[in-house]
């Protein structure tokens, strides 16, 4: 009796240690990211913070930690208000051309198709409209479209 109970308890262990192996290999966070890719994502988001500041990665990591946001980080470095708006327009105008450029080069678009995009996409950025970078226009709500739309038009 005793060698059954010893049995089933090791089998019970390696079913345990089993299903804990298990989980920590498939382990996901709440985004369903594996370990790895949540450390890719989060470094470069570090690093995309530090180019646009023009700090270095270090002391975005020590703001972050602190759980200060990127206005408060750019304050510490004494950039204004205004110089991170113009420093983040001017990164996102980089990888929109960056983008367009890769859509090109893949035969995707031409390039007068990617250069009219981005004269669109300029636009919108400073007018201060975002109704977003793709085809759907259309799909934000009627009722916050006319809260979006000047009163002469409604």
């Amino acid at each position: 009796m005793k060698k059954i109970t010893y049995l089933l308890l090791a089998a019970l262990g390696f079913v345990v240690l089993g299903a804990g192996v298990v989980f920590a290999q498939n382990y996901k966070n709440m985004m369903g990211l594996s370990p790895q890719d949540l450390a890719a994502r989060q470094q470069a988001m570090f690093q995309q913070t530090a180019d646009i500041l023009g700090i270095s990665i270090d002391d975005v990591k020590n703001g972050w930690a602190n759980g200060e946001t990127v206005t408060q980080i750019a304050k510490d470095h004494n950039i204004s208000q205004q110089q991170l708006q113009q420093k983040m327009q001017a990164y996102a105008n980089q990888q929109m051309q960056q983008e367009l450029q890769t859509l090109v080069s893949q035969g995707v678009i031409s390039q007068d198709q990617a250069n009219k995009r981005m004269q669109v996409m300029q636009g919108r950025m400073q007018s201060g409209g975002n109704s977003g970078g793709g085809m759907c226009d259309g799909c934000v709500p009627q009722q916050q479209q006319q809260q979006q739309q000047p009163q002469s038009q409604q």
